[in-house]
Protein backbone atom coordinates (compact mmCIF):
# COMPACT_ATOMS: atom_id res chain seq x y z
CA UNK A 1 0.00 0.00 0.00
CA UNK A 2 2.88 2.37 0.74
CA UNK A 3 4.23 1.75 -2.74
CA UNK A 4 0.84 2.66 -4.18
CA UNK A 5 0.73 5.93 -2.17
CA UNK A 6 4.26 6.78 -3.27
CA UNK A 7 3.32 6.20 -6.91
CA UNK A 8 0.23 8.42 -6.55
CA UNK A 9 2.38 11.15 -5.01
CA UNK A 10 4.87 11.04 -7.89
CA UNK A 11 2.05 11.17 -10.47
CA UNK A 12 0.49 14.13 -8.69
CA UNK A 13 3.82 15.94 -8.68
CA UNK A 14 4.42 15.34 -12.38
CA UNK A 15 0.90 16.45 -13.26
CA UNK A 16 1.02 19.64 -11.19
CA UNK A 17 4.58 20.74 -12.08
CA UNK A 18 5.07 22.39 -15.47
CA UNK A 19 7.45 20.56 -17.79
CA UNK A 20 9.92 22.78 -19.63
CA UNK A 21 9.91 22.17 -23.43
CA UNK A 22 12.43 23.98 -25.57
CA UNK A 23 11.51 25.00 -29.16
CA UNK A 24 12.68 27.48 -31.73
CA UNK A 25 11.35 28.78 -35.01
CA UNK A 26 12.67 30.78 -37.93
CA UNK A 27 11.50 31.83 -41.39
CA UNK A 28 12.46 30.42 -44.79
CA UNK A 29 12.49 32.69 -47.82
CA UNK A 30 10.63 31.28 -50.82
CA UNK A 31 11.27 32.44 -54.38
CA UNK A 32 10.04 31.53 -57.86
CA UNK A 33 10.74 32.94 -61.29
CA UNK A 34 8.23 32.52 -64.08
CA UNK A 35 10.05 32.44 -67.42
CA UNK A 36 8.76 33.07 -70.90
CA UNK A 37 7.36 29.87 -72.42
CA UNK A 38 9.02 28.64 -75.59
CA UNK A 39 7.13 29.49 -78.77
CA UNK A 40 8.28 27.47 -81.80
CA UNK A 41 6.98 28.39 -85.26
CA UNK A 42 7.99 26.22 -88.23
CA UNK A 43 5.35 27.48 -90.66
CA UNK A 44 7.62 30.18 -92.08
CA UNK A 45 9.58 28.23 -94.74
CA UNK A 46 9.16 24.56 -95.65
CA UNK A 47 12.15 22.25 -96.11
CA UNK A 48 12.13 21.47 -99.83
CA UNK A 49 14.48 19.21 -101.78
CA UNK A 50 13.20 20.56 -105.10
CA UNK A 51 12.89 18.38 -108.21
CA UNK A 52 14.92 15.18 -108.36
CA UNK A 53 15.58 12.68 -111.14
CA UNK A 54 15.77 9.44 -109.11
CA UNK A 55 18.13 7.69 -111.54
CA UNK A 56 19.76 4.82 -109.65
CA UNK A 57 18.91 6.39 -106.30
CA UNK A 58 21.11 7.92 -103.64
CA UNK A 59 21.01 10.59 -100.98
CA UNK A 60 19.94 14.14 -101.58
CA UNK A 61 21.22 16.49 -98.87
CA UNK A 62 19.78 19.91 -98.17
CA UNK A 63 22.24 22.03 -96.22
CA UNK A 64 21.20 24.57 -93.62
CA UNK A 65 22.57 27.15 -96.04
CA UNK A 66 19.88 26.20 -98.62
CA UNK A 67 22.27 24.41 -100.97
CA UNK A 68 21.22 20.93 -102.10
CA UNK A 69 23.63 18.18 -103.11
CA UNK A 70 23.04 14.69 -104.55
CA UNK A 71 25.47 11.89 -103.79
CA UNK A 72 25.73 8.15 -103.67
CA UNK A 73 24.63 6.65 -106.93
CA UNK A 74 22.57 8.43 -109.44
CA UNK A 75 19.96 10.79 -108.05
CA UNK A 76 20.23 14.06 -109.93
CA UNK A 77 18.97 17.42 -108.71
CA UNK A 78 17.17 19.57 -111.22
CA UNK A 79 18.43 23.09 -110.48
CA UNK A 80 16.22 26.13 -110.04
CA UNK A 81 13.21 24.22 -108.73
CA UNK A 82 12.54 25.63 -105.27
CA UNK A 83 15.04 23.70 -103.17
CA UNK A 84 15.45 25.43 -99.81
CA UNK A 85 16.34 24.82 -96.17
CA UNK A 86 13.47 24.85 -93.70
CA UNK A 87 13.24 27.73 -91.24
CA UNK A 88 11.79 27.74 -87.72
CA UNK A 89 11.72 30.63 -85.30
CA UNK A 90 11.92 30.20 -81.55
CA UNK A 91 11.06 32.74 -78.86
CA UNK A 92 11.45 32.46 -75.12
CA UNK A 93 13.47 33.60 -72.11
CA UNK A 94 16.39 35.82 -73.24
CA UNK A 95 19.82 34.13 -73.12
CA UNK A 96 18.44 30.77 -71.92
CA UNK A 97 19.73 27.51 -73.38
CA UNK A 98 17.41 25.33 -75.45
CA UNK A 99 17.53 21.96 -77.17
CA UNK A 100 15.89 21.27 -80.51
CA UNK A 101 15.11 17.73 -81.63
CA UNK A 102 13.60 16.54 -84.90
CA UNK A 103 12.04 13.12 -85.46
CA UNK A 104 13.08 11.20 -88.57
CA UNK A 105 10.17 10.16 -90.76
CA UNK A 106 9.15 9.48 -94.33
CA UNK A 107 7.60 11.57 -97.07
CA UNK A 108 4.84 9.99 -99.12
CA UNK A 109 3.45 10.37 -102.63
CA UNK A 110 -0.29 10.18 -103.40
CA UNK A 111 0.30 6.64 -104.74
CA UNK A 112 1.77 5.56 -101.38
CA UNK A 113 5.47 5.44 -102.35
CA UNK A 114 7.79 6.69 -99.60
CA UNK A 115 11.26 8.15 -99.08
CA UNK A 116 13.07 8.37 -95.73
CA UNK A 117 14.14 11.74 -94.36
CA UNK A 118 16.64 12.04 -91.52
CA UNK A 119 20.11 13.22 -90.48
CA UNK A 120 18.72 16.65 -89.64
CA UNK A 121 21.12 19.57 -89.31
CA UNK A 122 20.33 22.85 -87.52
CA UNK A 123 22.04 26.24 -87.64
CA UNK A 124 21.08 29.38 -85.73
CA UNK A 125 23.98 31.40 -87.11
CA UNK A 126 26.72 29.73 -85.08
CA UNK A 127 27.40 26.86 -87.49
CA UNK A 128 25.54 23.77 -88.58
CA UNK A 129 25.30 20.83 -86.16
CA UNK A 130 23.23 17.65 -86.01
CA UNK A 131 19.95 17.48 -84.11
CA UNK A 132 19.44 17.26 -81.18
CA UNK A 133 20.81 20.77 -81.34
CA UNK A 134 21.72 22.80 -78.25
CA UNK A 135 22.11 26.58 -78.33
CA UNK A 136 20.98 29.74 -76.55
CA UNK A 137 18.31 32.29 -77.35
CA UNK A 138 19.72 35.74 -78.03
CA UNK A 139 19.43 38.70 -75.64
CA UNK A 140 15.95 39.46 -77.00
CA UNK A 141 14.83 35.84 -76.48
CA UNK A 142 14.82 34.85 -80.16
CA UNK A 143 16.51 32.36 -82.48
CA UNK A 144 16.11 31.71 -86.19
CA UNK A 145 16.84 28.07 -86.98
CA UNK A 146 17.77 26.93 -90.49
CA UNK A 147 17.10 23.21 -90.93
CA UNK A 148 18.58 20.81 -93.46
CA UNK A 149 18.32 17.03 -93.84
CA UNK A 150 19.04 14.01 -96.00
CA UNK A 151 16.44 12.44 -98.27
CA UNK A 152 16.99 8.81 -99.29
CA UNK A 153 15.95 8.23 -102.90
CA UNK A 154 15.59 4.59 -103.99
CA UNK A 155 16.71 3.16 -107.33
CA UNK A 156 13.66 3.54 -109.58
CA UNK A 157 11.81 5.73 -107.07
CA UNK A 158 8.25 6.27 -108.27
CA UNK A 159 7.55 9.67 -109.81
CA UNK A 160 5.21 11.99 -107.95
CA UNK A 161 4.93 14.87 -105.51
CA UNK A 162 6.09 13.66 -102.10
CA UNK A 163 5.17 15.44 -98.89
CA UNK A 164 5.05 14.89 -95.16
CA UNK A 165 5.74 16.47 -91.82
CA UNK A 166 8.39 16.07 -89.18
CA UNK A 167 7.93 16.81 -85.51
CA UNK A 168 10.24 19.55 -84.25
CA UNK A 169 10.46 19.89 -80.47
CA UNK A 170 12.12 22.67 -78.46
CA UNK A 171 12.75 22.46 -74.71
CA UNK A 172 14.75 24.54 -72.27
CA UNK A 173 18.08 22.86 -71.61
Amino acid sequence: MNAFKSLLGVLALVTLCPVAVYADSDTLNVEATIIEPLDLDCSRTALSFGSIDAGRGGTVSMGTNGIADAAGGGAVLITGTGAQAGVCTLEGQPDDMFQLSIDATTVRSPSGATMAIGNFQVDDGGGSAPAPYVSALDSTGQATLDIGADLTVSNGQAAGDYSGQVTVTAIYD
